[in-house]
């Protein structure tokens, strides 16, 4: 069964969050990944929420002047420096956003990770590996959905690197990482901000396994939900308390420049 939260804002939890009306809300969302794989584009569906989705880079930095109250970066697949830029700007000009990217590995000296409070940088390897919750009651796992350990994640889609963990810096939180308790050089799930951004510096679309071509999403808990689209709705609701305004994305007027633009995908 699907959640049906849109409306529910009136509703709080035992923490005090709220669900906000996403059918209200102004959101981008980028997806440059495979068909089946959309778990964020599922997770805004099963909220009932109005959103401009785009699918390239180019198509992103074309947002440029329009404001959103959040932006959503689904990025397994493409390379670019002016999206970093842009991205970095909206989060220091106040915008809220929740992204998992493998750009890290190609761009790690990019001042964005840094915005989000990330110290990261390539791939150990190319290896998929478990993502663990270390704060298990921690709102990004517990509400609205009871998210589990993503321990069946796999490269099914054939994505070259997979997780690229570090640590947080100043001010940010760990709340999870590739090994089963907090340790160095291991965080994926930083919050930053006081929660208005959560970065996960791994693929959560790799929560999947194929089987004859069919897509078939990791459920580790069996509560017939995707896990991957419930810790996407989590953490969406995470960065949408309080008072939520819209923020412009500007486009970059120079590039940061490191390495040469490439492709994730096999």
């Amino acid at each position: 069964m699907g959640l049906l939260f849109a409306g529910c804002s009136d509703t709080p939890n035992a923490g005090g969050l709220h669900l906000p009306d996403f059918s209200n809300m102004s959101i981008l969302l980028y997806y440059d990944g495979e068909d089946g794989g959309n778990f964020a584009q599922q997770a805004l569906d099963d909220f009932g929420a109005g959103y401009t989705l785009v699918g390239n880079p180019d198509d992103l930095l074309a947002q440029s002047g329009n404001a959103f109250q959040l932006v959503v970066i689904d990025n397994p697949g493409n390379d670019n420096e002016q999206m970093l830029d842009m991205l970095q700007q909206y989060v220091e000009d106040g915008g809220r956003m929740v992204i998992s990217t493998w750009q890290s590995d190609s761009l790690p000296d990019h001042p964005l990770w840094g915005v989000l409070g990330a110290d990261i940088g390539d791939a150990p390897s190319n290896d998929v590996v478990p993502q663990f919750k270390w704060i298990e009651n921690h709102a990004v796992f517990t509400f609205p959905n009871q998210v589990p350990n993503l321990t069946a994640m796999t490269d099914d889609f054939s994505y070259g690197v997979n997780q690229f963990p570090g640590n947080a810096l100043p001010n940010a939180d760990t709340v999870g990482g590739i090994t089963p308790a907090p340790a160095a050089d291991s965080a994926t799930i930083f919050v930053n901000h006081n929660g208005r951004t959560v970065l996960n510096s791994f693929l959560l679309m790799d929560a999947v396994e194929i089987v004859d071509d069919t897509v078939i999403p990791n459920d580790e808990d069996d509560d017939g939900e995707p896990d991957a689209r419930e810790l996407w709705q989590n953490e969406m609701v995470n960065v949408l308390q309080g008072n939520v305004t819209p923020v412009t994305l500007v486009a970059p007027t120079s590039s940061f420049t490191r390495g040469t633009a490439k492709s994730n995908k096999r």
